[in-house]
């Protein structure tokens, strides 16, 4: 499920190619709800889904494989900015403890 911090360009274009896929291979629905062993296979962090996405050969397919390329490197890269700038590191730690009511 897209957040609002997803790229809506990229949220309608992945949608549209795995219902293409779904189609094309004549997938079944899943069923709606979610059980624990599910759950745990979700992605928890950005550069755990931009490796997931790196693997995913349908996008690949559907979206090109140089811009999935540039795509995962652009973020990474914005990524790996945040989480070496202290200002950052600083305001998640703090975004942490105020979340989970050590603020």
């Amino acid at each position: 499920m897209p957040s609002a911090a997803a790229n809506p360009y990229m949220v309608l274009a992945s949608t549209v190619a795995a219902g293409l896929d779904g189609i094309i291979n004549r997938l079944t629905c899943p069923a709606e709800r979610v059980d624990a062993a599910q759950a745990a296979r979700l992605v928890r962090s950005l550069s755990d889904a931009l490796q997931a996405l790196q693997n995913d050969h349908v996008m690949k397919d559907a979206l090109a494989e140089e811009f999935m390329s540039w795509f995962v490197e652009c973020n990474s890269l914005q990524l790996d900015r945040i989480c070496h700038s202290k200002t950052n590191a600083t305001l998640t730690l703090s975004i942490r403890r105020t979340s989970i009511g050590f603020g």
